[in-house]
């Protein structure tokens, strides 16, 4: 302000206020507890189990990824098979190898995401889940969906009430209040770009509080060939990873001869190689 003029002068006052993410959202206790439940009734072991859950436990982000084909209810049935379980056996062997990255392909439609979904709550591993659909999406949602499935990941595998719980608020509330709103500044024409931004800064501020962090990231429903001009965001990703401890999956959806041969021609823009590569 002019030091000559008073603040009655004003004509009017903008008042900017910063968007804090709610990291103690009451929707993550409650489908903790449910979580928990989960955990104690259903053995993956069993055959043919046919449960209903809150889809919460799959993805707090559940009615956003299926907004097209799946109606906003408090229950989804979920089938585990012989088929489902042979899905999550090939993945657990693939962590059990000595290879970092695991690319699955497959129809659209065929369960691909939710079996994901499920690993990522049945694991005991550190599993943070990703769906790459969401951030094509709006600019502006981007740090909500992207935090939402992190807290699945916290919430569950942390105990609830502890210190250890408080802790980890802390670290997440600053990280994403603070350190990834500067990664949201980097961007560009597409959403998309921003999520690789925000999964390297989030990864990287992760592993100095969390020293020694090994964790699996799922990265579902990749389909950035049209936009990701020779796999440029993917590579650099791959890049900034492969010295990490981290185990990486990539799950694309092939549905016809063109998309196929695009993955086969251009095979060798991938920074990994076709013996780190593994098809299902």
């Amino acid at each position: 302000m002019n030091e000559n003029k008073s603040i009655q002068d004003l004509k009017s006052i903008t008042i900017i206020g910063k968007k804090s993410y709610n990291i103690e959202n009451k929707l993550f206790f409650d489908t903790t507890k449910k979580y928990i439940n989960f955990k104690e009734e259903v053995n993956i072991n069993e055959e043919n189990i046919i449960k209903e859950i809150d889809p919460h436990l799959l993805s707090f982000n559940f009615y956003e990824i299926f907004s097209d084909n799946v109606k906003k209810e408090k229950t989804f049935k979920l089938i585990i098979n012989k088929k489902r379980k042979k899905f999550i056996q090939n993945i657990e062997d693939f962590l059990n190898s000595g290879k970092k990255f695991l690319w699955i392909t497959g129809s659209d439609g065929i369960g691909k995401t939710v079996s994901l979904m499920l690993y990522s709550i049945i694991s005991n591993d550190n599993v943070l889940y990703f769906n790459l659909k969401l951030f094509h999406k709006k600019y502006e949602k981007i740090k909500e969906f992207f935090a939402n499935e992190v807290m699945k990941y916290f919430y569950f595998k942390t105990e609830n009430k502890s210190e250890k719980m408080k802790i980890m608020q802390s670290n997440l509330s600053y990280i994403f209040n603070n350190v990834l709103d500067k990664s949201l500044k980097k961007n560009d024409l597409n959403p998309i770009y921003n999520f690789w931004f925000f999964l390297k800064d989030f990864l990287s501020v992760l592993s100095q509080i969390y020293y020694n962090l090994e964790l699996i990231i799922i990265l579902d429903q990749y389909r950035d060939i049209s936009i990701d001009n020779n796999y440029k965001y993917l590579n650099d990703f791959i890049t900034f990873i492969y010295q990490k401890k981290h185990k990486i999956i990539i799950s694309s959806s092939v549905n016809n001869y063109n998309i196929q041969s695009t993955f086969s021609n251009n095979i060798n823009y991938l920074s990994f190689e076709s013996d780190r590569m593994r098809f299902l």
